[in-house]
């Protein structure tokens, strides 16, 4: 994970924790730079993602003011930031709505980049941060029958506080598979009568699909999500610098 992230992810639990309680404000640029050795850059990133998520509001002059432990906005993420709200997966809350073991066909094997006819089990669930009233993400989760044991989701039909990513878990029960590559794919569908019913859309909406492929260095895969996002749950946002 980049340093950013981690800084991002450890300022979201103070906050959370009440280190930094509602109103308070966060330590300067400065002052985060020389207490943990990084860069302006790194804090400024991981700033970024704190207002993104509607954690904390800056102002020139006045520093950043913490706004409340968990988001007092819906997050719009950009397409720059979509991986990083998959790789939080763990602040988020989930209501697992299926979990399967289950042949590929022809059709997902091409949207997965995998061999037909191969066994995997998919974790069919939303994804939303705490307090928010519709659901973020509508998200499948594969992984191969060999790491099944891993993956073993219970379903309550309750938002409960994300688990760790499955790769993660896998990594830990099957001790040297390590995802050490990663390939996303995005692509902009059409919502499904039963995806709009999840997301609290509109069937025939616009949506986006992020697929996040993780891959041992052998090329065998560890994990592949599909990540569905309501069309008005998303900006394009870029910045390039161009020469001379």
């Amino acid at each position: 994970m980049p340093a950013y992230m981690r800084l991002a992810k450890s300022l979201m639990e103070d906050i959370r924790s009440g280190t930094y309680p509602t109103g308070s404000r966060l330590p300067t640029e400065s002052d985060l730079c020389k207490q943990l050795k990084v860069s302006r850059h790194t804090v400024r990133e991981a700033l970024r993602i704190l207002v993104e998520l509607g954690l904390v509001q800056r102002r020139p002059r006045a520093g950043t003011t913490v706004l409340g432990q968990h988001p007092t906005q819906p997050f719009q993420p950009s397409l720059s930031s979509l991986s990083e709200l998959v790789l939080f997966a763990g602040l988020l809350m989930q209501k697992v709505l299926a979990v399967e073991d289950i042949v590929v066909d022809a059709k997902l094997a091409t949207t997965l980049s995998v061999a037909p006819g191969t066994h995997w089990r998919r974790v069919v669930s939303l994804l939303s941060f705490p307090e928010e009233t519709a659901p973020l993400v509508y998200t499948n989760v594969y992984v191969p029958r060999a790491y099944r044991d891993a993956i073993d989701t219970p379903i309550s039909g309750e938002w409960e506080p994300a688990p760790k990513p499955a790769r993660d878990r896998i990594r830990a029960r099957h001790h040297g598979v390590r995802a050490s590559e990663l390939r996303e794919r995005m692509a902009a569908v059409a919502l499904t009568r039963e995806t709009a019913g999840y997301l609290r859309g509109q069937p025939g909406a616009p949506g986006l699909e992020l697929l996040l492929a993780y891959y041992q260095s052998d090329g065998e895969p560890v994990e592949i999500s599909r990540n569905l996002f309501r069309g008005d749950r998303y900006s394009y946002a870029t910045r390039t610098q161009l020469p001379g």
